[in-house]
């Protein structure tokens, strides 16, 4: 008898957490919805990549941002004491893209987490009203800037973040994938990190778009150098 209600007490709450999670998603906004900006001063976003041995993934995750559709892009890849082959994959992609700009980082100061450093890092030489941190592995859809600044000027956001689609071969890897989604999507409930009532958060590593002046005035990563989730942790860092 007790086995028989602990099943019904589980089938309940994967019914109630489905439908949370369902209901959640019809309110956040498909990326895919949002046209692309059609302004003629676009405002300027820097794209910000860390690479850390990262030879075997970022040719083209990079290409696929240098051939953005989005007209006034910044591109900086950060090399960060990567040892394989990283920093030669870029010198070759740089031969193609002058105006790609290559960071190198020799020495981890102390107090930070790799990577926080190398947002940082990045952001200190950008010139964009907008700062746009990515991964190494991540291969963009031409117009994710412009839907991106698109939905930020509309609805006057200093911070969006897009869910990636999980490309990765392999059955296990994707059931992976999805079961840490759906954890995620219980745990942080996304869509009421929008309402201004609501103390819910969210950043993605793979997207995270942030206003410049907003990312400033939190001291950047500086404020979370060494917090091991700095994508999610950039959304909960608030302005004073």
């Amino acid at each position: 008898m007790l086995l028989f209600w602990l099943a019904v007490i589980f089938l309940f709450l994967t019914i109630a957490c489905t439908l949370d999670i369902a209901l959640g998603m019809r309110r956040m906004t498909h990326i895919g919805n949002v046209p692309p900006i059609q302004q003629k001063n676009l405002p300027k976003v820097s794209v910000i990549i860390p690479a850390c041995n990262e030879a075997a993934t970022i040719e083209p995750a990079l290409r696929s941002v240098l051939t953005m559709d989005y007209a006034n892009l910044e591109v900086i890849v950060v090399n960060d004491r990567s040892t394989d082959e990283t920093g030669t994959v870029l010198k070759r992609i740089q031969k193609e893209y002058p105006h790609l700009q290559i960071r190198q980082i020799l020495h981890l100061p102390k107090g930070w987490l790799g990577k926080n450093h190398a947002l940082q890092h990045g952001a200190g030489h950008a010139q964009g009203e907008y700062l746009l941190f990515t991964d190494a592995d991540i291969i963009m859809e031409k117009t994710a800037v412009a839907r991106g600044i698109s939905h930020m000027l509309e609805n006057r956001l200093d911070h969006m973040s897009m869910f990636f689609k999980n490309i990765a071969p392999g059955g296990l890897l994707n059931a992976l994938f999805l079961d840490v989604g759906v954890g995620l999507l219980l745990l942080f409930k996304p869509w009421k990190a929008k309402d201004p009532n609501s103390k819910r958060y969210i950043g993605v590593g793979a997207f995270n778009l942030v206003k410049a002046s907003a990312y400033k005035a939190i001291s950047g990563h500086r404020s979370i150098a060494l917090h091991p989730i700095d994508d999610i942790m950039l959304g909960k860092v608030k302005t004073i």
